[in-house]
Formats: C-alpha cells, sequence, structure tokens
C-alpha cells in the first residue's frame, strides 16, 4: 500500500526523494521559488508538501498544496468596510476555504510529480486521501488540483473516479521564440497586426513616457516602490478571479531567491521618472530557457491615452528573444491582445471537489455555468504560417467541466 508524508517546508522534504520526482531545470518545482512563497505568503495562506511511497517505500509522487480563504462575493465599496470590521472578529466571513493541489504562482504547470514507471493510478489515490483528510482538519469546503495540461487528462483519470469534476480555467498563452530581437520579431508579423503594434508604439512616445529594463537586485528594491506597487494592487483589484496577493516584500525578495533568472520593465516619465506601469518577468535556466512574463502593475489613467500595458508587453518580448529563449509563457487573461501577438492558447483543466454532497451535486448539474466553454482565438498573424491562407483565424473550443 502506498503511504504518504506530510511536510510544513519544502526543506524538510528529503533532498534524495525530491531529486528523484522532480527533474532539475523544472522552474515551477524550484524550491527557492516554493520557500519564497511560503514565507511571503503567510499571512494569506498555509503550505504543504505531500510525498507520497510506493510499497517498496520508493518514492512515488510529491504535490505542493496550498490553502487560501477565498472570497464568496465581489463587493461593493460601501460594503467592504463592514465586512472588514466583521473579519476582525470571524475572519472567515463571507469566505470559502479552498486546498489546492498547486501553489498560487502561475508558472504553466501544476505542483504535481510522478516517478518514472510510478503507478500513478495508486499514487494519485493515496495523495488524494491524505489530501482529503487535510482538507477535513484545515476546515476547507473544497479541493482543487489545478494548472494541468489536456495532455495529463488521462494520469488524472483516478481523480474522476473519485468524485472529482474536471472544469475549464483560462488558456495559457504561449509564444515561441527564435527571434533575434523585437524588430526580427515585427518584421515577421503581416501588416495588419505589425501597424496594430506600430500604432501603440507611438502612443507611447507622444506621450513622453520610455522603459527601462532593470535586472540588478538592487535597483528592483529602489524603483519598485510602496507607490510602484499599488499600481499592482490596481490590477489585482480588477482581476474577476483573486488567488494570491503578492506583497511588497515579494518582489523585493525574489532577485535574491533567483540570481539572474528576474529582471522588471518600468514605464515611465521621461522628464520626472514617475512609473506609470511595471511587469515583472521570471527565465528558467534549463536549455534556452523559458520566459515568464509573471505580474504588471499599470497607472489606468496613463494607460488610456499611452498603450502602457501593451507597450510594457512589447519591450518584455524583446528583453525575451535578446536572452534566447525558446519559448515565453504570456501568462492567462486579455486572450485577445495575446492572441495578436502570436500566442498559442493552451487550454488547461483544473479538478473540483466539494466536500458536501449536496454542494456537490449542485457544481455538477450547473457545471457548464461554472466551467464555460473558453473560446479563443489563434490568429494567424505571421506572414509564413505553415501553410493556411493568409488572414485566416482558427476558433478553438475548449472543452467544458462536463466532458
Amino acid at each position: 500500500m502506498h503511504t504518504c508524508s506530510i511536510y510544513n517546508s519544502v526543506e524538510d522534504v528529503p533532498r534524495e526523494a525530491w531529486d528523484s520526482l522532480v527533474a532539475a531545470g523544472d522552474f515551477a518545482m524550484d524550491r527557492r521559488l516554493i520557500e519564497l512563497q511560503k514565507r511571503t505568503l503567510s499571512e494569506q495562506c498555509r503550505m504543504w508538501v505531500v510525498l507520497v511511497r510506493d510499497e517498496g517505500n520508493e518514492p512515488a509522487a510529491i504535490a505542493c498544496l496550498a490553502r487560501f480563504d477565498l472570497e464568496m462575493l465581489e463587493l461593493p465599496a460601501w460594503a467592504k468596510a463592514g465586512v472588514g470590521a466583521v473579519r476582525r472578529v470571524w475572519g472567515s466571513f463571507l469566505k470559502n476555504r479552498v486546498l489546492f493541489v498547486g501553489l498560487p504562482l502561475p508558472c504553466g504547470s501544476s505542483h504535481l510529480r510522478f516517478a518514472v514507471g510510478a503507478d500513478k493510478g495508486k499514487a494519485l489515490e493515496a495523495l488524494d486521501r491524505e489530501v482529503r483528510k487535510l482538507a477535513r482538519a484545515e476546515g476547507a469546503g473544497y479541493v482543487v488540483y489545478k494548472e494541468f495540461e489536456g495532455g495529463d487528462a488521462a494520469d488524472m483519470k483516478a481523480l474522476e473516479e473519485r468524485g472529482y469534476l474536471r472544469g475549464t480555467l483560462p488558456v495559457m498563452h504561449k509564444l515561441a521564440g527564435g527571434y533575434r530581437d523585437f524588430k526580427g520579431y515585427l518584421g515577421a508579423l503581416k501588416a495588419r497586426y505589425r501597424n496594430q503594434i506600430t500604432r501603440s508604439q507611438r502612443k507611447f512616445s507622444a506621450a513622453g513616457l520610455r522603459a527601462v529594463h532593470v535586472t540588478d537586485a538592487e535597483e528592483i528594491r529602489r524603483k519598485l516602490t510602496p507607490e510602484v506597487h499599488r499600481l499592482y494592487a490596481a490590477v489585482h483589484a480588477k482581476s474577476k478571479v483573486k488567488l494570491e496577493f503578492l506583497p511588497l516584500r515579494f518582489f523585493h525578495e525574489l532577485p535574491d531567491a533567483l540570481p539572474g533568472q528576474v529582471a522588471v520593465t518600468f514605464a515611465e516619465e521621461k522628464e520626472s521618472g514617475r512609473v506609470v506601469g511595471f511587469t515583472l518577468e521570471m527565465r528558467s535556466n534549463e536549455g534556452g530557457g523559458t520566459h515568464y512574463n509573471v505580474y504588471s502593475g499599470v497607472d489606468y489613467e496613463a494607460n488610456e491615452t499611452a498603450h502602457v500595458y501593451f507597450n510594457l508587453f512589447y519591450h518584455d518580448l524583446d528583453y525575451a528573444f535578446s536572452t534566447g529563449a525558446k519559448e515565453l509563457h504570456l501568462g492567462e487573461t486579455s486572450d485577445d491582445f495575446k492572441s495578436r501577438l502570436g500566442s498559442d492558447p493552451v487550454p488547461m483543466f483544473c479538478y473540483v471537489r466539494a466536500r458536501n454532497p449536496l454542494v456537490r451535486a449542485i457544481v455538477k448539474r450547473f457545471a457548464d455555468k461554472v466551467f464555460p466553454k473558453q473560446k479563443v482565438e489563434r490568429q494567424d498573424v505571421f506572414k509564413q504560417s505553415c501553410g493556411e491562407k493568409e488572414g485566416a483565424a482558427e476558433r478553438e473550443e475548449v472543452g467544458s467541466g462536463t466532458e
């Protein structure tokens, strides 16, 4: 029978077991990044690592878990003060407690790994027994395994057999590298898409703005002030789905946790130096590396006329191409904009189970509403597009949670 051990910190997991399950260069499972999330998000969530061993006591699987209290309702401004007062004595008021198999930081990957040759079905069953036990102990009403690609479905079949519902998540946008710089990429685009970008660039320049790319840890901390961090808070406040809120401490400690793998692009006024936007970028080190565009902050007033958000992406692409990145992860949401950049929309899925049988039945009954189909256009933006007719756009329907 498979057995499980649960650890409060990744640092407590036996190194030989970890190394046998997690490949070198696996960015989502980078121990430094996991420990940083635990350290800087401790006021918002709790995190654990579960190690599964087979009958021979060999490591079979490993997973990182996070427990969050999520808002049940999008409250109007007038109600937030009252709810805040109640939460000073009842911390979980109007919140759902969720135990995730997966960590907050979006890396386009789950945080579950299996050993080569492992019996994945048995390992997953053992893991889920431990996860559900922890959910009961923590008072979590839901368990969610998150950020799986379509190709992972066969490995996760055991969850559906155990009452989990497979649901859709926002697609992950990926873009192939291989360009020397942004100018080379721009030259590969069809005129229509190239002109859209150059128009945005002119608006940015006409507004008296410039982009500054920073890789030095001390300079990142100097420029990323509490005022600049509030630009990230503004973007977070507009998000439809709110999970983690990264404190300023996370942004300040990240460059030291991943030396040489972190950069920030700032959009600032040329004359005053006032920052009106920024984008946080991370890079894995394996092969040519994968570039991750992770979090942004934007002054929405400046964005109206200067296209700050778009131009941060353009400068981010330029940096990624200059580093030789083989693949760029552009994140979720802003589907139309990212599709116009030539990204490939990758369907992402989660597996959800409510502890309450009645709630579980309701979620299943309304699965098409809870997990709506994701309609994403893969736009034909490049001059050479593998034989497809110029100007064509392929509409892909991502399956719903009832599949």
